[in-house]
C-alpha cells in the first residue's frame, strides 16, 4: 500500500512537470493579436435615454489557438466629446489563424453625457466622424492570456442599418 501513494506522488509530479515544460514551449510560439484600424460605427438607437452603437474593430489572430474575450477597457470619445469606458460586453471569440471584424456595444446614459448629447446625435448622422479609442483589450486560450493595447484616432463611417 505504501508503494502505491508513493507511485501515486512520483506520477502526479511527473505530470505536473511535463505540464509545465509544455506551458513553457507552446507560451513562447504565441504571437500577438494584432487589431487593425478601425472599420466603422453604427448606431443602434438614440433616444432620450440613451445612445447605443456598435465599434467595428478588425483583429488578426495568426495563432492555432483561437481566443476567448476576457476583459476589455476602452475609452472612446466621438470628435473630442467623452463618450465613457467600454466595459466587459458579450463574448467574443477571436477564430485561429483569423483576421475577422469584431463587433463591441457601447451604450451610453444621457445623463453621463453632461449636455453634449446633442453634440453627440449630430456627430452620429455624419457620414463619418472622428473616433478615438484608446486602451486594451484582454484575451485569453488555455492558461494564457494577451493583452491588445489600442490607441486609435481616426475618422470613421457612420454605418446605416
Amino acid at each position: 500500500m505504501e508503494t502505491m501513494t508513493k507511485l501515486n506522488k512520483h506520477s502526479r509530479l511527473i505530470f505536473f512537470i511535463a505540464l509545465f515544460a509544455i506551458t513553457l514551449t507552446t507560451s513562447s510560439c504565441l504571437k500577438p493579436l494584432i487589431p487593425g484600424k478601425i472599420d466603422g460605427i453604427k448606431l443602434h438607437t438614440a433616444s432620450l435615454k440613451g445612445i447605443k452603437f456598435e465599434l467595428r474593430l478588425p483583429i488578426e489572430n495568426p495563432n492555432i489557438f483561437k481566443f476567448s474575450l476576457r476583459h476589455i477597457d476602452l475609452d472612446v470619445s466621438l470628435n473630442g466629446i467623452p463618450l465613457g469606458k467600454i466595459g466587459t460586453t458579450q463574448k467574443v471569440k477571436i477564430k485561429r489563424r483569423s483576421n475577422d471584424v469584431h463587433s463591441f456595444v457601447i451604450e451610453i446614459q444621457v445623463r453621463d453625457l453632461l449636455g453634449s448629447a446633442m453634440k453627440v446625435v449630430q456627430e452620429l448622422s455624419k457620414r463619418s466622424t472622428k473616433l478615438k479609442v484608446s486602451g486594451e483589450i484582454k484575451v485569453g486560450a488555455f492558461l494564457f492570456t494577451k493583452t491588445i493595447k489600442i490607441n486609435q484616432d481616426s475618422r470613421v463611417h457612420v454605418l446605416r442599418k
